[in-house]
């Protein structure tokens, strides 16, 4: 039997980002400059999608254990809150080809280190810089909190991950990426509603099976979180600070072609997604999520993830 390598890589392309990196909500929360975070974020992704095999009810199958290891530093740049972070996902995943009349079988797998990526980011108005006392000041005031805030980020991910170029599945991508993001925020109370808007644009890869050319149109990234602070009571003098969200993501173009043959495989790919964090500690958070495929191309996985995040916050 023979499979379409060129479409399984493609639609591959599309999975990578989505953990590592999407935006999450409260993702430009104001923290005390001068300090630190460190978290381990895992998520587990299960997808399929249906082949263009000859053999009827084909279908391809993705497990990916994805494991980022993420570090920020807040800063004062010239009055206005920012941060630079630096994420490394490290990747376990299996590709599977089946077919009902004849079983199933894995056709690729790969284990390693994925392309790390750079974030720098900053606020451009609401939101200024603020020390550790001027922050309790601000948020122990008891002022109603009406707040909004514009804040741009700039990823840009480097190809030094893994990358076997006759593999189906690569930890790494083995090209250059940048993602410009602007996102706004306003806080109202104990609700946030936030919207994100980014561009990534992408090198080409000149190792795409051995020899070949692969390229890819700039990937438009949309998304609108919604979040309301819920605290835990668990005693008369005990409160554990939490919120919970709602996100739409949606994923729009990045078509690609290899040697010059396009694959007619534009996005137009949408996601839900929730968390629910918990601060245990002043200085440790805890953090579940799931995201759901809600429409996607048939070139693209239906996928789910579920995963969580630790926090240490120095």
């Amino acid at each position: 039997m023979k499979t379409n390598r060129y479409g399984i890589i493609l639609a591959l392309l599309f999975l990578v980002p989505v953990l590592a990196e999407a935006s999450t909500p409260r993702g430009y929360k104001t923290v005390p400059t001068g300090y630190n975070l460190f978290e381990i974020i895992y998520g587990y992704t299960q997808g399929d999608k249906e082949t263009d095999s000859p053999l009827p009810g084909s279908m391809l199958s993705i497990d990916r254990h994805t494991t980022i290891l993420r570090y920020v530093r807040y800063f004062d740049w010239n009055g206005r809150f920012s941060g630079f972070a630096f994420l490394l996902p490290i990747v376990d995943q299996e590709l599977t080809f089946s077919n009902p009349n004849f079983g199933s079988n894995v056709i690729g797998d790969q284990s390693g280190i994925g392309d790390p990526t750079f974030v720098i980011a900053s606020n451009i108005f609401g939101q200024p810089a603020m020390d550790v006392q001027e922050y309790i000041a601000h948020y122990k005031s008891g002022k109603p909190v009406h707040e909004s805030s514009m804040n741009w980020s700039l990823w840009i991910t480097a190809p030094t991950g893994k990358y076997e170029p006759t593999s189906l599945v690569n930890a790494g991508e083995n090209r250059w990426s940048v993602k410009p993001e602007i996102n706004f925020t306003h806080i109202a109370n104990k609700v946030w509603f936030e919207t994100n808007a980014a561009v990534s644009f992408f090198t080409d890869n000149t190792e795409y099976l051995g020899t070949g050319r692969l390229e890819q149109d700039p990937l438009l990234t949309l998304e609108a979180h919604l979040s309301v602070d819920v605290p835990i009571k668990l005693t008369s003098t005990t409160t554990i600070p939490a919120w919970a969200s709602l996100s739409l993501y949606g994923y729009i173009g990045g078509e690609t072609s290899a040697n010059g043959v396009s694959a007619d495989d534009a996005a137009n790919d949408w996601a839900l997604s929730t968390n629910l964090y918990l601060r245990v500690h002043k200085q440790y958070a805890f953090r579940l999520f799931y995201t759901k495929t809600i429409k996607h191309e048939p070139t693209s996985f239906d996928t789910d993830t579920a995963g969580f995040r630790l926090t240490y916050i120095f």
